[in-house]
């Protein structure tokens, strides 16, 4: 699973700074999200979505599960370079 503000970015053939723009926001939030640093969509983002056309509602939750899913191999990643150390 991709990051899906990456992946929507890319459909659209934004370049971050321009999808910032679109977005109404900086261009470090659109980084934040797209690395997987910004726990949560701002409601701003998630308006303008909606204003596209897009399920705003779907695309958090398709980032949250996301964000898990990173979560977890960082975890298993350490828990591994751990077992190794022993």
């Amino acid at each position: 699973m991709g990051n899906p503000i990456s992946e929507m970015r890319e459909k659209l053939g934004l370049t971050p700074s321009k999808f910032s723009i679109l977005m109404g926001v900086n261009q470090a939030e659109i980084s934040k999200l797209e690395h997987g640093y910004a726990s949560r969509l701002s409601p701003r983002i998630l308006e303008r979505l909606y204003s596209l056309g897009f399920d705003a509602g779907e695309v958090l939750k398709v980032y949250r599960a996301w964000r898990e899913e990173k979560a977890k191999e960082i975890e298993e990643s350490i828990k591994d370079r751990l077992e190794m150390m022993r």
